[in-house]
């Protein structure tokens, strides 16, 4: 779906295989991550409703985002 977002909105920039989407909201706007970034990858954010011309780090690491609770599973 994030694929077609971006094309929904003839957005100059495309996914690549190197980046993994990990949440999506609605259908408007979603959060990446590239997977050559290491353990604790920057998140990146894409948003129609948001005047962007390029998409842009939403300036929080993955381990900010995801919650490991006690029995070791995770929550976003």
């Amino acid at each position: 779906m994030a694929v077609e977002l971006l094309d929904e909105n003839n957005f100059s920039e495309k996914l690549t295989d190197n980046q993994f989407v990990f949440m999506m909201h609605q259908g408007y706007m979603f959060w990446y991550i590239n997977l050559d970034e290491g353990d604790n990858p920057a998140v990146y954010l894409y948003d129609e409703s948001l005047d962007f011309t390029l998409i842009h780090s939403i300036v929080i690491l993955l381990r900010d985002v995801i919650m490991v609770r006690k029995d070791g599973s995770y929550k976003i």
